[in-house]
């Protein structure tokens, strides 16, 4: 039965619990993933929830700086549906007008964000990463010829009843933000790549929904006009709505670390609800060339 049958009698979308194969572990348990990143990477799993990564008193700090930026910080690209420290790659559009400004204030913002927020959220990042990286460094693209650098982490707020995130894919970034990834590609395999959060704040709703869809050549959307939908590589409009495709549904809690095979696999996160609002600190992850190393960016 098609989406539109399925709206016109009410029917909504299967939801499959093992749609994905996803490793729950606690920090203690990492230890059990030496190689997890790899593991995901090549799809031998297809994601790893750490449970309770992040300290009660380091969630409550992020929580606390993220929710200061309200408005009429520089740095923040604000959007209808909250903002987003620092300004990500994906706030550039297709363009980077001026490079060396950009990653200039990423480095900045990088190098003195634990004396703002109270958390290195970059050495517990690194060093939960490097537990997983099956002895790679773990390290962030450096633009030394640009005098700056990518940063490896963003925090995002979504705020209540603006609309879920829409549907999308790692992959989809190459053809909408390919100036960004040109500056990274002679280093890191970005094709394919692993995303991650950590969440701060979870609300009512907000779960990450898996579709039951991966990339292939062809595939597109129209950004921010194809909410819940994309065109798959025959033309067909694929729905992802909640009466679309098969889906799984994921549900953390303040603390939890998740990554997973976010290049291929078609995801969204549902609209927000309740009166808190999402805030998570994320990125994306590639290993380079040499597979000598995990690098992380946002």
């Amino acid at each position: 039965m098609n989406g539109f049958m399925r709206r016109m009698f009410k029917i909504k979308g299967r939801e499959v619990p093992d749609l994905y194969d996803f490793r729950t572990i606690t920090l203690n348990g990492v230890a059990d993933y030496p190689n997890g990143l790899k593991q995901v990477q090549e799809r031998e799993i297809d994601g790893i929830i750490v449970k309770g990564a992040l300290t009660t008193d380091e969630v409550s700090k992020i929580d606390s700086f993220t929710r200061s930026m309200v408005s009429g910080v520089k740095e923040v690209h604000y959007h209808s549906k909250g903002y987003v420290y620092p300004k990500p790659f994906s706030s550039l559009g297709n363009e980077i007008p001026d490079p060396k400004t950009y990653f200039e204030q990423t480095k900045k913002v990088r190098d003195g964000f634990e004396s703002k927020c109270g958390v290195d959220i970059e050495e517990r990042l690194f060093q939960l990463l490097s537990n997983m990286a099956g002895g790679r460094r773990v390290s962030c693209p450096e633009m030394q010829e640009l005098g700056g650098s990518c940063i490896p982490y963003g925090l995002r707020l979504l705020k209540p009843l603006t609309g879920a995130l829409e549907v999308h894919c790692g992959n989809l970034f190459h053809g909408q933000h390919n100036k960004f990834y040109e500056f990274i590609d002679d280093n890191v395999g970005s094709y394919d790549q692993l995303s991650y959060f950590y969440v701060v704040q979870p609300s009512e709703s907000s779960d990450l929904i898996l579709f039951a869809r991966e990339w292939s050549e062809g595939q597109h959307k129209k950004e921010f006009e194809q909410m819940y939908t994309f065109t798959d590589e025959n033309g067909k409009v694929v729905d992802c709505s909640e009466y679309g495709i098969d889906r799984m549904t994921i549900r953390l809690e303040p603390g939890d670390f998740l990554t997973f095979a976010g290049g291929p696999i078609w995801h969204m996160v549902d609209e927000v609800k309740g009166h808190a609002g999402r805030i998570t600190v994320g990125g994306f992850m590639g290993f380079t060339h040499d597979d000598m190393e995990v690098q992380v960016w946002s």
